[in-house]
């Protein structure tokens, strides 16, 4: 599992009815992923809210929750990482087109993956990972004490 609290999707999590469009080619493979928490309740300080998200969250593997953030979940740590990432960079090119004021374009719904299984049965998310930490190693090796 993943929490974090990503500019972009944190931005699209405060506003109302916000949802990630069928726009960008990474919409093809997240958006079918992607549940969406809009009762804001608050922090999840006890098992009952944890209880509520997980049931929000469902069969999906990642949890926008209203005025706060997201959750990534996966088998493992690289799966839940790259999606987490994969969908971050999705939102942000989506803002990104919407701070235009243009019309957003639309993929067509044919070309939408359906993938709901684990994450690395389609991408690759060990190689990713593993790229970020030799950068890390390379340029910030403190991190890992």
């Amino acid at each position: 599992m993943v929490h974090l609290h990503p500019p972009n999707l944190t931005a699209l999590s405060l506003i109302e009815d916000g949802r990630l469009a069928l726009a960008h080619h990474d919409n093809l493979i997240v958006n079918d992923r992607v549940a969406y928490d809009d009762a804001a309740t608050g922090p999840a300080s006890n098992l009952e809210e944890g209880f509520r998200l997980a049931a929000v969250l469902g069969d999906k593997t990642t949890l926008l929750m209203a005025n706060h953030g997201v959750l990534t979940v996966g088998p493992t740590v690289h799966d839940a990482f790259h999606e987490l990432i994969v969908t971050e960079q999705a939102c942000e090119y989506q803002l990104r087109a919407l701070s235009t004021g243009l019309k957003l374009r639309q993929q067509p719904e044919h070309l939408r993956w359906n993938h709901r299984g684990v994450w690395n049965d389609r991408v690759d998310a060990r190689l990713f990972l593993d790229a970020w930490r030799r950068i890390l190693d390379r340029e910030e090796a403190d991190y890992a004490s």
